[in-house]
């Protein structure tokens, strides 16, 4: 329960640009999050990585900033380059937490968002159309999937290799 605790505080911490007042109303927040992660996480994912989440922490800071930026460029040109899409992704992701942060994540990257999900395939819109969007989603998905080791073998690698 505590690494529950300190990771929704970091994202937090992230999305209020570290403002330690923001914590007021934030821990109580943090604390809800934490009981309900814990609530709906599924049997099969009962271990995290710890260095996959930090991982995934870098990975969408990384994104977030490449894609605002790209954004803010198309925004200010003279004439709006954006080309809406929408395309087809299937995930191999299993049900539950950590498909829902998948197809969450992609929805904060900026230019795509999630609009539909159904089983295993999701329906992503983007501002522009281009091949390397499956790729970048792609690159979203092996980032989630690191974070979830699913069994005790996997568990037991991860520490002797990680």
């Amino acid at each position: 329960m505590i690494i529950r605790i300190i990771f929704f505080s970091v994202i937090w911490l992230i999305i209020t640009s570290f403002s330690w007042q923001s914590l007021v109303l934030g821990l109580p927040a943090v604390i809800i999050a934490a009981l309900l992660s814990k609530l709906l996480a599924s049997n099969s994912y009962q271990f995290v990585s710890v260095r996959g989440v930090f991982q995934f922490i870098g990975f969408f800071i990384v994104e977030s900033f490449k894609g605002g930026i790209e954004i803010a460029l198309r925004a200010f040109q003279p004439t709006l380059n954006v080309q809406p899409h929408y395309l087809v992704y299937q995930t191999n992701l299993k049900p539950g937490i950590p498909r829902i942060l998948f197809s969450s994540t992609v929805s904060l990257l900026p230019g795509t968002l999630t609009a539909d999900i159904n089983q295993d395939v999701l329906h992503v819109h983007s501002l522009i159309d281009s091949p390397h969007i499956n790729n970048e989603l792609s690159k979203c998905e092996k980032r989630v999937q690191a974070m979830f080791l699913s069994n005790s073998k996997q568990l037991k690698d991860h520490q002797a290799y990680g």
